[in-house]
Formats: structure tokens, C-alpha cells, sequence
């Protein structure tokens, strides 16, 4: 984490905004209550918000970022399972916002997912055969993507099994979008 600025600045420019919409209340709450996880014993999960191409999202996705740091905070799913396991090293005790699903392989989706959301990485042995050290974390997933973890595997014919549920999806269009009228 770093402060890209000070509490009263995010106070006026992006606190105050969310104001009267629960989905940005929501996005801050979830990165305030990430940090809470190891302290009070509960494992890691997720929020997965769902929904059509300009519906605000990856903003609200943003929101939630800028709890933890600047607009380097958040990351794209496009990345490997290899590469998302060290970016959820270094996000630990933190929330990981992860911004549209569909970059992902959707036959590695659920895999990387159940990996995210269940705390440890990959065992690796050394070049001697000795096992490496396994990477660990607890955080909490903010992702969003115009489709869910399900549909996304489906695509590619694969089951998403039920540890994979962890990752909470919610579809802000049901609401017109993320932005009260």
C-alpha cells in the first residue's frame, strides 16, 4: 500500500462521492474489512460484480482501490496463474481488485480463483528437488468482469466446483447500474 494523498483529500474527492450509492459504500467497506480478515480468523473470499460493458463497474472497482493506494493499486485479471499468485503475495491482509474476468483463460478461471481465495500458492520444488517455500496470503477479491466465474468457465467446458464459491458475485445492473438516478 502507499498514500498517493492524504485522508481529507480522499475524503472530499472520493469518499463524499459515495455518499447515498450503496455499491461504492459497499467497494469501501470491502477494502476497509480485508485488512480485519487474519485478525478475526476468517478466511479470504471475494466479490465478483457482474454486469454489461459500461454499467460503472471497473469505477466502483477503482473506489474500492483508492481505499489502498493510487491507480497503480488495481490489477488486470489478464495475467497468469503464476503472475496472479505473486501479486496476491504482495497484496496480504489487503484487498486485490482485479478488473474484467473475461482476460483470464477461462479454463484456468476457477483454478486461479479457489487459489486467490484460499490463501497459498503453488508447491515448488528447488533446483535439488527441495520443496520452496510456499507463498501465503489472506485478502479479499474485488473483481469485476461481464461475466461471472461460472459463465466464464463454462465457456471453456470446465465445472466450477462449489469451493469455488468463495468469490460472491453481484450484478450491478440489476440496480441500473452502479449509479443511483
Amino acid at each position: 500500500m502507499r498514500r498517493p494523498g492524504t485522508l481529507a483529500e480522499w475524503q472530499e474527492q472520493v469518499a463524499a462521492l459515495c455518499a447515498g450509492n450503496s455499491r461504492l459504500v459497499f467497494a469501501v467497506c470491502c477494502a476497509l474489512a480485508a485488512p480485519l480478515l487474519r485478525l478475526t480468523g476468517t478466511g479470504g473470499g471475494g466479490f465478483h460484480l457482474r454486469g454489461e460493458s459500461t454499467d460503472g463497474k471497473t469505477t466502483v472497482m477503482k473506489v474500492a482501490a483508492s481505499v489502498c493506494g493510487g491507480t497503480d493499486y488495481w490489477h488486470s485479471w489478464r495475467a497468469t496463474g503464476n503472475a496472479l499468485e505473486g501479486i496476491a503475495s504482495r497484496h496480504n491482509d489487503a484487498l486485490l481488485p482485479l478488473d474484467e474476468l473475461r482476460e483470464v483463460d477461462p479454463r484456468e478461471a476457477g483454478m486461479i480463483a479457489y487459489m486467490l481465495a484460499n490463501g497459498q500458492g503453488k508447491g515448488r520444488a528447488r533446483t535439488d528437488g527441495e520443496v520452496r517455500n510456499r507463498r501465503h496470503w489472506t485478502l479479499l477479491l474485488f473483481s469485476t468482469g461481464e461475466l461471472s466465474l461460472a459463465e466464464h468457465t463454462e465457456r471453456a467446458g470446465e465445472r466450477l466446483y462449489a469451493g469455488y464459491g468463495r468469490a460472491h458475485g453481484t450484478n450491478p445492473q440489476r440496480h441500473r447500474a452502479a449509479w443511483r438516478v
